[in-house]
């Protein structure tokens, strides 16, 4: 895990912060609308305004497979 301070305009979104972190750290992701965040610790959409002092975290991306069992017989 990493941090990061950013100062950021007034009445910012949580989307204009990804767009400055992805713009910072272009490895993070092609397409900063995909990245899913949580803003003290409850997760929220791109659009969620930030205030002073919010913490937020990118959420790394997951994937799973499906349960599969075999039929004998």
């Amino acid at each position: 895990m990493s941090t990061m301070d950013l100062c950021l305009a007034d009445h910012s979104t949580l989307g204009d912060l990804i767009t400055e972190i992805c713009a910072q750290l272009p490895n993070i992701s092609t397409n900063p609308a995909t990245i899913v965040a949580a803003v003290n610790e409850e997760y929220r959409n791109h659009d969620h305004h930030l205030r002073n002092n919010d913490q937020v975290a990118l959420i790394p991306p997951v994937s799973g497979g499906a349960y599969v069992t075999k039929k004998e017989g």
